[in-house]
């Protein structure tokens, strides 16, 4: 079983049944919609597709405070070329968020991750005008960082709050942030979500974000590390030092880490990668990111399923180098000494599996963060649950109402009819049991298999 999880983006590439079904089986084991592009019938298309095909985790990313360029056509630029930029759909060329206030004379404006630099000659009647340092093709709707600065645009966009209430209705998993500036952005999307269980993925992809890393991870159900408007905003070589660094910080945590952008980037067009992206997924995952994503590469790439199954391989290959990150450092805790004492007890013995009891999947994510090398089998009676498992490094989540007696055995023995584990199986058993107190866990059993079906039968 692979342990790291791979997200696919899905666009005109990936929309056919067929194809997302290939997907599926060769190592997708999530899906992620990019509400920059499309329109909210063809998300809802998209949503009820995937549903059909399995029971995994469904991510709706939304601009946030993302500025993006809108133009009528592609725009072929020279060197030295200066072109007006406006705040309306009425103009030529204009950007979603109004920024005028923001922008200075002499501020460096990129375009599509950098691909295209110019920078502020001029500002008057609501206009910038900027001049281009190479020729390139501006492209609609390709992002824009006007370097060093914090916008004052709304952290959500009318667009945002149509795709929010789309997902609360069809119960998405998770709403991924773009440009997370700080834990208000999240607080602020958590109140319009309310009382749904969707979980929020702050997007880290500019300086604010970094700053406020830390509140940030606390107040999110996850991080995604956008290294493409990261490696704009920032010197590029910060980039994969600030990489190691988010991973751990949330890894400490128990918090999903997503790793993103131009992982397998050259796959859009070719069939194999360069061997420089199949190193950097590898260390993408030695990092110990939970999942990796693709975008491009599924979304309008000429090999989708062939990309899945490149990165599913490498993944395979690297994950049997994975180690625990952890600082071993003692804990009042009690959950934390008990899934301790498993990562031990998995460590100095022979333990086949670890088996998870979880309502809420806290301690399904407190196992992950060892990244152990055991298959997590985390059970349990909450479908919703079951799928935001899903992106966990090697959790394996199962939907099984056990009864409250016995709950373990049961578990145990639902697992070994459902062919997920053997008769040979040693496995160790952790959850929380008898216990009114959320997110606490409280038992660690071992128990062999066989032994199990042999008291059942007598």
């Amino acid at each position: 079983m692979k342990h790291t999880k791979i997200i696919c983006t899905i666009g005109p590439a990936s929309l056919d049944v067929s194809l997302l079904r290939k997907m599926y089986s060769s190592g997708m084991d999530a899906v992620r919609i990019n509400t920059v592009h499309g329109d909210i019938d063809q998300y809802e298309s998209i949503i009820k597709t995937v549903r059909m095909i399995a029971d995994i985790p469904i991510i709706m990313d939304v601009k946030g405070p993302d500025l993006r360029v809108s133009l009528i056509n592609d725009l072929l630029v020279e060197k030295g070329t200066r072109i007006w930029v406006g705040f309306s759909k009425k103009e030529m060329v204009s950007f979603t968020g109004d920024c005028y206030k923001d922008v200075k004379i002499g501020d460096w404006i990129h375009f599509e991750d950098g691909i295209l630099e110019s920078k502020v000659i001029k500002k008057q009647r609501h206009k910038i005008c900027i001049e281009f340092i190479k020729k390139g093709i501006l492209k609609d709707k390709k992002n824009v960082s006007v370097i060093g600065r914090r916008l004052t645009i709304p952290s959500l966009t009318k667009n945002d709050l149509v795709c929010i209430m789309l997902a609360k209705r069809l119960k998405i998993d998770y709403i991924a942030l773009s440009y997370t500036r700080d834990a208000e952005d999240i607080l602020n999307l958590r109140k319009l979500i309310g009382k749904s269980d969707i979980g929020i993925i702050a997007k880290i992809e500019n300086p604010d974000g970094l700053k406020s890393i830390d509140p940030i991870i606390e107040a999110a159900q996850g991080v995604m590390v956008a290294r493409g408007s990261l490696g704009v905003e920032l010197p590029l070589q910060k980039v994969p030092m600030i990489q190691k660094s988010i991973i751990k910080k949330c890894i400490a945590k128990g918090k999903l880490v997503i790793t993103a952008t131009q992982m397998l980037e050259s796959m859009i067009n070719n069939h194999r990668p360069t061997r420089a992206e199949a190193s950097d997924v590898a260390n993408a995952i030695l990092d110990g990111s939970d999942a990796i994503m693709l975008s491009g590469e599924t979304a309008i790439g000429k090999y989708p399923v062939k990309t899945v199954e490149v990165m599913a391989s490498i993944a395979k290959e690297v994950e049997l180098n994975v180690g625990c990150q952890l600082c071993n450092e003692s804990s009042s805790d009690l959950s934390d000494a008990i899934t301790n004492s498993v990562y031990s007890l998995c460590q100095k013995t022979h333990i086949d599996h670890i088996l998870i009891l979880t309502k809420t999947g806290h301690t399904a994510r407190m196992m992950s963060r060892f990244r152990s090398g055991k298959m997590l089998i985390a059970v349990t009676p909450d479908q919703n649950v079951k799928r935001k498992l899903h992106l966990f490094f090697g959790v394996f989540p199962v939907f099984f109402k056990a009864p409250v007696l016995d709950m373990g055995l049961h578990a145990i023995l639902y697992c070994y009819h459902e062919k997920i584990l053997s008769k040979r199986d040693i496995v160790v058993c952790t959850g929380g049991m008898y216990t009114e107190k959320p997110m606490m866990s409280n038992l660690i059993h071992v128990q062999k298999v066989s032994d199990l079906i042999r008291y059942k039968d007598n």
